[in-house]
């Protein structure tokens, strides 16, 4: 039988797709593997919905129940060595996988095994061997081409990883992880717009997986944003990296006083957290708290110099407390350290024009646009600027430029001063 993730529970239990994104994906397995408790394939969707969940022990245990019903199959021998890979414990699931391959050396799942062992271990070039022959002994193997896809992608061959993600997409349309493989390609190209829509393809497929959850949070914005990471965080709890991230958007989308309790939660568990001391620094500048803020803040830059969100949430804690000087310094520090973003001196352009300094403002605003040229903030304020230097026609063009372009913008000031230029 051949192995496929939770996405083909849709089938397995007859629920059209509405209905299924309306509960969580482990109480839906859980239902069908209760009113069906000798169903292999109900109880293996169990198992992999326990995985998603991070529920490793209980997983564990419910992948004995498939090899049980499938009499050690090596399908389901490989399910059980799916926990340790979930967990990254290379050196169980490679014991694990030789196992599969010593008793049943021409089956293709103790080779996609040892290749999934591999690339926990981050050995792409020692997974090859193993992707080959699973792709030999059985070509259309949704496990073997999924992982010479992910094999291809760690491997940095992207436009063949891309091609091989496709051909997945083209025999197995359900499968979210070829649609998550695809949007991390994207994101490596800095490909936005094409990753998100990979990651809602994704998810149309899967409505609750954390992990596809997870990265449309950290593409999206605002409220929209916060929603998928909440999503995230309640498809698995014990999750840290969607917790911080759903922090770091609630931080964003103005809600600092919500993201404090869950970054507490972290620092007090683990406080060697740089990020979440980085994290809890930028809630506690947009609530008020400005000495412990700026503790925290310099605590993460001398643990890690080039934190970008701790130079940047520095910088806004200097210009609420009227440090300004140092807040312009900070804020260009912070655009150093991330070149290809032009919030930093975006935010240094909007204080140098609230401090009735245009020119400086303009010169922030020359480096933001060689960073992002269609940025409609960028040319909103350099139309401002230009109104403050006495220039109608360059601030109409910049401000007609700002509607045209791309990113939030405040259109309604925009369209205001447009008017009062006539």
């Amino acid at each position: 039988m051949k192995a496929r993730w939770l996405s083909v529970v849709l089938v397995s239990v007859g629920l059209s797709q509405p209905a299924f994104a309306q509960e969580s994906s482990l109480e839906v397995a859980r239902a069908a593997a209760s009113s069906a408790p000798t169903d292999a394939q109900a109880q293996r969707n169990l198992g992999l919905a326990l995985i998603e969940a991070g529920r490793f022990p209980e997983a564990s245990a419910q992948m004995q129940k498939v090899v049980k019903l499938e009499k050690s199959s090596p399908a389901s021998l490989y399910d059980v060595q799916r926990v340790s890979l979930a967990q990254g414990d290379y050196n169980a699931a490679r014991r694990g996988c030789q196992e599969i391959l010593k008793a049943s050396p021409e089956d293709v799942m103790g080779h996609v095994c040892m290749a999934r062992a591999y690339l926990v271990w981050r050995r792409s070039s020692r997974a090859v061997e193993h992707v080959d022959a699973a792709i030999a002994r059985d070509p259309d193997n949704y496990e073997a081409l999924l992982v010479d896809a992910d094999t291809r992608r760690m491997e940095g061959a992207l436009d063949a990883a891309l091609t091989a993600y496709q051909k997945v997409v083209g025999k197995f349309p359900w499968s979210a992880e070829a649609y998550l493989g695809i949007a991390q390609i994207q994101a490596l190209r800095n490909q936005s717009k094409q990753a998100e829509e990979a990651l809602r393809k994704a998810l149309l497929n899967k409505p609750n997986n954390p992990d596809v959850l997870l990265e449309l949070g950290k593409v999206t914005t605002g409220t929209e944003a916060v929603g998928f990471l909440q999503r995230a965080v309640a498809a698995r709890p014990t999750a840290v990296d969607a917790k911080l991230a759903l922090a770091t958007a609630q931080i964003r989308a103005g809600d600092a006083k919500s993201a404090e309790p869950m970054l507490r939660a972290i620092i007090a568990k683990d406080p060697k957290n740089v990020v979440a001391a980085t994290e809890l620094g930028a809630a506690l500048v947009a609530t008020g708290a400005y000495p412990e803020a700026e503790k925290l803040l310099r605590s993460s830059l001398e643990r890690m110099p080039n934190d970008f969100d701790a130079s940047f949430a520095l910088a806004q804690l200097f210009e609420k407390t009227g440090k300004n000087e140092d807040a312009f310094t900070q804020y260009r520090n912070a655009a150093d350290l991330k070149r290809d973003s032009a919030m930093p001196l975006l935010e240094a352009a909007r204080l140098g024009l609230s401090l009735g300094r245009p020119q400086l403002a303009g010169a922030l605003l020359d480096r933001a646009l060689e960073r992002a040229p269609k940025s409609a903030q960028a040319h909103a304020l350099y139309g401002d600027v230009m109104v403050a230097r006495g220039d109608k026609a360059g601030a109409k063009d910049h401000y007609q430029q700002a509607l045209a372009g791309e990113g939030p913008v405040d259109r309604a000031h925009v369209q205001k001063a447009l008017g009062s230029l006539k």
